[in-house]
């Protein structure tokens, strides 16, 4: 409906507010009394059409707004204050469904409250995904793009008291209301493709699509602008809805020894948009999609909110960002596929072979055994004791290449986890758990993102293993309590390649260095450690180990 609906508003925005308001008729003017030539039958025909997609677009929205609220309704399990801001986000959304049917009838009520509405609803998409604790840089994005919203809501409901009369009825009201949109929706706009494009972003700034569609609008922008400056600077205020004026839009911003143009600044910032929406579009991950489709209905309907459409549309491109967000990074890291260079089985088994001395070394027992299985696919386990804790480590590698690193100290578990520490950047996700929290502690909460339950998080974690592990671990872990820790690290997702293991050198054929041995063993040691401050069972594994080893093949 949403996708529908982004059509819909689109042509609507050419038709009506590009194209035909544009058209200047020789001997006529629209309807204007005292003219006696009509408009051509081809003119009246596309007026009617933009006039039925106005409606169809208004109708569309409150369908788009209702369904959608009543879906976001049924999921359960959000936190207090998010639940809140939903709650009153639908307030919102009702206010602004009723008015905007009534003003579609001639019945409808103040305009200040489908003001306040849209207020309302940007305000809700701003506070929404920090309430909830969902991937900052797309929270960010949600907010540069509701900001200008809400800006405009502000001005409107509060411009008696920011302007004197005699600024409004000069028109100097109107031109300072005018810059300060233009000037957050601009910024707003430049800012998109760093925030809210799809990631890894070194990958979707390859992509062919968005780049040429975004080179149109900028060869199309400027041919315009040289051809007949006035007029383009007309059809930009209609269809975005925020007016700066021909000389003033040559006047701009002085950035230093730089003095840019309001339309040129305007020119750049659509550019920038474009290519946005246009990488979210032609994403892998589905509500990556959805959240350029929402982008695309914020800009679609402008900011000029002269009819109930323009509200309705902004609001249900807001909340399609709102409801797309969670699910984003989450289906992103899914797909991620790692980049490490292959290595041969024999320096593969010969560095396996010296973390299994060194294991040995520290005492207890330790066995090793390589698996081959399907696609080229091959798992080396090792497993030993630490603290007498058991640990199991994982490392799968497919056609040579190590694709991921998993530690299990303790038992594992098929429960939710009582809390889970991912370090921040773009890899594949830990279990799903809520709320997120934070430590107070600058170095490791810039490093992680806690979410679950945080005196059990602080039990098994203390101060001197909070600074290890903001020093020197990638990837995330996972607790439950009574059962052990979980740790994943996935080397070139979100990891640097030799982080923990030295891939390089073993792909290069190099023996690698006794530090590279070490850190494994640390690794293993810092995982049992907070595996018995999570109360793992620690009784003594050392029959087990010997069994397994029995039926392992040292490698």
């Amino acid at each position: 409906m949403e996708r529908t609906l982004l059509v819909v508003v689109a042509l609507e925005a050419f038709l009506g507010r590009f194209l035909l308001k544009g058209i200047e008729l020789p001997g006529t003017a629209r309807y204007a009394p005292g003219k006696p030539v009509p408009p051509p039958a081809w003119y009246v025909a596309l007026d009617y059409l933009a006039l039925f997609l106005l409606y169809f677009a208004t109708v569309l929205g409150v369908l788009t707004l209702v369904v959608g609220r009543l879906e976001a309704h049924r999921r359960r399990g959000a936190p207090a204050p998010v639940r809140l801001g939903g709650y009153l986000g639908g307030a919102c959304v009702v206010a602004l469904v009723v008015t905007a049917v009534g003003g579609m009838v001639n019945a409808g009520g103040p305009a200040w409250i489908m003001t306040a509405a849209i207020g309302g609803v940007a305000l809700y998409a701003i506070a929404a995904p920090w309430l909830a604790g969902h991937e900052r840089v797309t929270a960010i994005g949600l907010g540069l793009v509701a900001a200008p919203v809400l800006l405009y809501a502000v001005l409107a409901l509060f411009t008696d008291r920011i302007w004197t009369e005699e600024e409004l009825w000069s028109g100097a009201a109107r031109a300072s209301f005018g810059h300060r949109l233009a000037l957050a929706t601009a910024l707003a706009a430049l800012a998109a493709p760093l925030v809210l494009a799809p990631r890894p972003l070194s990958r979707a700034m390859v992509q062919l699509v968005p780049f040429v569609a975004a080179t149109a609008v900028s060869a199309l922008g400027m041919f315009m602008l040289f051809a007949n400056l006035p007029t383009t600077i007309a059809a930009i205020e209609r269809t975005f809805g925020f007016s700066v004026g021909a000389r003033d839009a040559l006047s701009g911003l002085a950035l230093g020894p730089v003095r840019i143009s309001w339309v040129h600044l305007g020119l750049f910032a659509l550019s920038a948009m474009t290519w946005t929406i246009a990488s979210c579009v032609v994403a892998d991950s589905p509500a990556r999609r959805r959240l350029g489709v929402g982008l695309g209905l914020v800009v679609a309907a402008g900011l000029g909110f002269a009819w109930p459409m323009n509200y309705v549309v902004v609001a249900a491109g807001l909340l399609a960002m709102v409801d797309a967000a969670p699910l984003v990074i989450a289906e992103e890291r899914r797909g991620l596929s790692a980049v490490t260079p292959a290595i041969d089985d024999e320096a593969w088994l010969g560095f396996v072979s010296e973390v299994v001395a060194r294991l040995r070394g520290a005492g207890g027992e330790v066995s090793a055994v390589s698996v081959r299985g399907d696609h080229g696919q091959i798992s080396t386990v090792v497993i030993t004791e630490r603290h007498h804790v058991p640990v199991r480590l994982a490392i799968t590698r497919v056609a040579g290449a190590v694709v991921s690193v998993d530690l299990v100290c303790g038992r594992e578990s098929a429960r939710v986890p009582a809390w889970t520490a991912v370090a921040r950047g773009t890899h594949p996700a830990p279990p799903p758990l809520e709320p997120s929290f934070a430590l107070d502690e600058p170095s490791f909460d810039r490093r992680f993102l806690c979410r679950g339950d945080r005196v059990a998080f602080s039990r098994a974690v203390d101060p001197e293993l909070r600074a290890a592990l903001a020093r020197d671990v990638d990837g995330w872990l996972a607790g439950w309590d009574g059962d052990g820790v979980r740790h994943r690290v996935f080397p070139g997702c979100g990891a640097e390649i030799d982080q923990l293991l030295p891939l390089t050198a073993l792909a290069e054929g190099r023996r690698p260095e006794v530090a590279a041995v070490d850190r494994v063993v640390a690794r293993l040691e810092l995982c049992a450690r907070i595996a018995v401050g999570a109360g793992a069972a620690v009784e003594p594994t050392s029959e087990s180990a010997s069994e397994s080893a029995s039926e392992a093949v040292d490698p």
